[in-house]
């Protein structure tokens, strides 16, 4: 799980807010469950989802997406282990678009090509 400590520093706010909505949807939309489980206040749950106007006040920090991640696996595998593997592909994306555009001029057109 340390492995997942450190996943979890490098996934961006709003990724953390679509895990928590389907953490929160997979609990079937229970606040005291969610708040129960993660060990944060009921009102904090309310933070984290998007108001009517689509603004979300607050993020999780590194611990409770650790939590909401480790929680998630345990319930259900299979759509955690999708959520990991397009956020670890979309990781690798952007890292190997950022070596290529600077490795050479020829290369960069190339891949712009093939994107």
């Amino acid at each position: 799980m340390n492995a997942l400590k450190q996943f979890v520093s490098f996934i961006p706010k709003d990724e953390r807010i679509k895990l928590f909505v389907n953490f929160y949807r997979e609990y079937g939309f229970s606040s005291r469950e969610v708040a129960k489980i993660l060990g944060i206040n009921i009102r904090r749950v309310y933070f984290y989802l998007p108001n009517k106007k689509r603004k979300i006040r607050n993020y999780p920090n590194d611990e409770i997406t650790y939590l909401i991640l480790k929680n998630f696996l345990e319930k259900n595998p299979k759509k955690a282990f999708i959520y990991l593997r397009d956020i670890y592909n979309r990781f690798n994306k952007l890292r190997t678009t950022i070596i290529l555009k600077d490795v050479h001029h020829e290369i960069n057109k190339l891949y712009d090509i093939m994107l």
